[in-house]
């Protein structure tokens, strides 16, 4: 006699498996949703501070305030 599992027990677990995925799934993508926007929020806020600092160092001294291209007064 062979031990086998019969259609109904397989059914149950594949019930069973397929309830768990649909209640855990949605969670899980509002999880990596948010993940996401996060990651792109510090990624713009990189390119601000990157293009803040970009065009302090372009900036062409002021001779009138004495200030030079280091933003130090003389």
């Amino acid at each position: 006699m062979k031990k086998a599992f019969t259609l109904i027990e397989l059914l149950i677990v594949l019930l069973i498996i397929s309830l768990m995925l649909g209640l855990v799934a949605p969670k899980g993508f509002k999880l990596l949703e948010s993940i996401n926007y996060k990651i792109d929020k510090k990624r713009q806020s990189d390119k601000l501070k990157e293009s803040m600092y970009d065009s302090f160092l372009a900036e062409k001294p002021n001779k009138k305030l004495g200030i030079n291209k280091y933003g130090i007064r003389k």
